[in-house]
């Protein structure tokens, strides 16, 4: 639980500072003025904050996981289709909706980390996995080392495919392993007690046991 909420965290702070290394690479490409650059650079903040009490509200009522697998996945589309970005505009909106499909790594990820572990050990825990989300940042200044400093293009049907664009494609990575994870991860179990699911509480929390103890639930 410690590694999947660092990973999702992560994948928010890589989607938060991507634009930084993008827009010096990207405008010529895309003939981004000072202006365009500023609102580029502050999609994503405006799109996590205009969701941030839907998402909450969100996670609270149909699940964590719920919110998180379909923002996670949701965010990886994105980076596919603005890796193909043609104007300005287009890459404008994506990033507004990465923001806004990000806001879950934020708000359901704390909450769903603490209710997996015991409560002497929670504090511990999210401290761990906000250091280790911190790597996000290190792996977008790796990726951007080693692609943006091409000189390459490709020949797509609509845009010319440079580095710029491959940087923000493998940016969508560490939401794409994120949205797998999570995929085979159950949800809360304190969440579910509070939905009136016990017996599928109690499943999860057997599993959670058998694959901490290596032992077989009674």
């Amino acid at each position: 639980a410690i590694f999947l909420s660092a990973l999702t965290i992560g994948s928010a702070f890589t989607s938060s500072i991507d634009a930084s290394f993008l827009l010096p690479a990207a405008q010529c490409d895309l003939n981004l003025s000072s202006d365009d650059k500023g609102l580029l650079g502050s999609a994503f903040f405006l799109g996590a904050i205009s969701v941030s009490h839907l998402t909450g509200f969100l996670a609270d009522t149909l699940g964590r996981k719920y919110v998180l697998v379909r923002g996670l996945w949701g965010n990886f589309i994105v980076y596919i289709i603005g890796s193909v970005a043609p104007n300005f505009w287009t890459l404008f909106i994506l990033k507004l909706l990465s923001g806004m499909l990000s806001a879950p790594c934020y708000i359901a990820t704390f909450p769903f980390l603490g209710e997996y572990v015991p409560s002497q050990h929670r504090f511990r825990s999210v401290m761990i996995a906000t250091a280790c989300s911190i790597l996000g940042l290190a792996y977008s200044t790796l990726v951007a080392w080693a692609t943006l400093l091409g000189q390459w293009e490709a020949d797509l049907w609509l845009v010319k495919f440079t580095p710029w664009r491959l940087f923000f494609l493998i940016c969508g990575v560490p939401a794409l392993i994120s949205a797998i994870l999570f995929c085979i991860t159950p949800e809360s179990p304190k969440f579910l007690l509070t939905r009136g699911k016990k017996e599928e509480t109690l499943r999860i929390l057997q599993k959670v046991y058998s694959i901490n103890s290596g032992k077989e639930p009674n």
